[in-house]
């Protein structure tokens, strides 16, 4: 999968699933992303508009906040919004959303619910 993408999808990719996890965890600004990183807004601001690309340091800290490996930041992870419930993300690239209205209620919700 990764061998077939440009190094700017893989950044976008990152990007798409950051939200989506943002999402299925309730963090709705990026202020509050940034305080359970421990990283500045401004920084996570640029990254997750695709003006400042995403370092290995940050997915693993992504990956560690949020408990999901850091090579899933890199595929799909719209597997997981299932589990969680209807999520809808914008990705801040016009009317691109992330949207699961089939998800059951019956599922483990991966925030820990």
């Amino acid at each position: 999968m990764l061998d077939d993408m440009t190094a700017d999808e893989i950044q976008h990719a990152i990007t798409r699933n950051v939200r989506v996890l943002m999402a299925m965890r309730g963090i709705t600004t990026k202020r509050a992303l940034a305080e359970l990183l421990g990283k500045p807004e401004n920084h996570l601001s640029r990254q997750l508009n695709d003006q400042r690309r995403w370092q290995l340091e940050d997915l693993a800290d992504i990956a560690a906040a949020f408990e999901v490996t850091p090579d899933s930041l890199l595929g799909d992870v719209t597997y997981l919004v299932g589990a969680a419930g209807p999520v809808s993300v914008g990705t801040g690239r016009g009317s691109n959303s992330v949207t699961d209205q089939y998800a059951s209620p019956n599922r483990r919700k991966i925030n820990g619910g």
